[in-house]
């Protein structure tokens, strides 16, 4: 692979071949419709309202422009607190109920901290492990981070090229020695 998403852009395509449907559809249908995220989508829409969705600038607080239109598997998520609230609510509280699914989801390969769209970290403070999902553009920062054992976790998304800097403040101020111990493996 020659970029870290380009196995989710093959996968894409590849379920795009076997439906005969396009992605914007699959991920409505099994995914954002089951989980009500009723305010996500694949790509930047023309016609989204800007006092829900916020845009992407530079360190100086000029706007960048929008050029990604089209859907990514892998890239440009466009979504609210919220709907992404209701995606990790469902990893937290409903996929452990599938013990073997969720097992396979969340182990990585032997030699691996990688497992499907999350990266693992073990042994942290009070026996917890942490699930974290990461992702920046130009203008953007996001950054999810579960911990399954406790049902806790933390959702940051910005819209600054300087959001990285507020999303490691944010984890340590808001999981405490398990948000301390992943800092100081970064």
């Amino acid at each position: 692979f020659g970029y870290s998403g380009e196995g989710y852009e093959y996968l894409r395509r590849a379920l795009e071949v076997k439906y005969q449907q396009d992605f914007r559809t699959l991920a409505q249908r099994y995914v954002f419709a089951p989980l009500s995220m009723e305010r996500t989508y694949l790509s930047w829409q023309p016609n989204l309202a800007t006092n829900q969705y916020a845009g992407e600038f530079d360190a100086t607080g000029q706007a960048y422009e929008v050029t990604k239109t089209e859907p990514n598997a892998a890239d440009d998520l466009i979504t609210t607190l919220a709907d992404l609230g209701h995606f990790c609510e469902s990893v937290l509280g409903s996929l452990p109920n599938q013990k073997e699914f969720y097992s396979s989801q969340v182990s990585p390969r032997p030699g691996l901290t990688f497992t499907h769209g999350w990266v693992r970290m073990n042994d942290l403070p009070n026996g917890e492990y942490a699930l974290l999902s990461a992702g920046s553009d130009q203008g953007v920062n996001a950054l999810m981070v579960l911990l399954p054992e406790s049902g806790r976790g933390m959702i940051a998304l910005t819209n600054g090229d300087g959001g990285r800097a507020v999303v490691m403040k944010l984890l340590a101020a808001t999981l405490g020695d398990a948000g301390e111990e992943i800092l100081s493996r970064f």
